[in-house]
């Protein structure tokens, strides 16, 4: 992540591999040990779709949420497997979810009001998604 930071003006680093899949990869690890803030400063780093990030947290989602989530695994081949959060962890996780999503909120908001006049845009699509899982996890917070 040092040579990330020195080469962030950088696409690719060393042998093809990308600044960002670097953040991704890494993203997935600190996910996989359950350290959920830094993970989704990974991921914002990596520029990963919102609605993948979210789809890591099925214990924070609200039930019978109208959009689908798929098992995410990175293009690093890491696998991350969603997991039922109780107790400490889905706080943990609910607090780490909360604040990611304020971080992207204002760009997402940007691009679902320049694609306001298309209502299924991918965009305004993500804008809601965004709205009603902050409202769950800042709820399990």
């Amino acid at each position: 992540l040092s040579l990330c930071s020195i080469a962030s003006n950088e696409p690719i680093l060393l042998d093809g591999v990308t600044v960002s899949a670097t953040h991704e990869r890494y993203a997935f690890y600190l996910f996989s040990h359950g350290n959920y803030e830094s993970s989704v400063n990974q991921f914002i780093k990596a520029k990963v779709p919102i609605s993948q990030v979210i789809g890591l947290f099925p214990s924070i989602l609200p039930p019978n949420l109208p959009f689908k989530f798929m098992v995410y695994s990175s293009a690093s081949g890491i696998d991350s497997v969603p997991r039922e959060l109780t107790g400490f962890n889905l706080h943990q996780a609910a607090s780490a979810l909360t604040n990611y999503l304020e971080k992207v909120k204002e760009e997402i908001y940007e691009k679902a009001l320049k694609n306001a006049e298309f209502e299924s845009s991918e965009e305004v699509s993500d804008a809601v998604l965004l709205d009603t899982v902050l409202v769950s996890a800042r709820l399990k917070c």
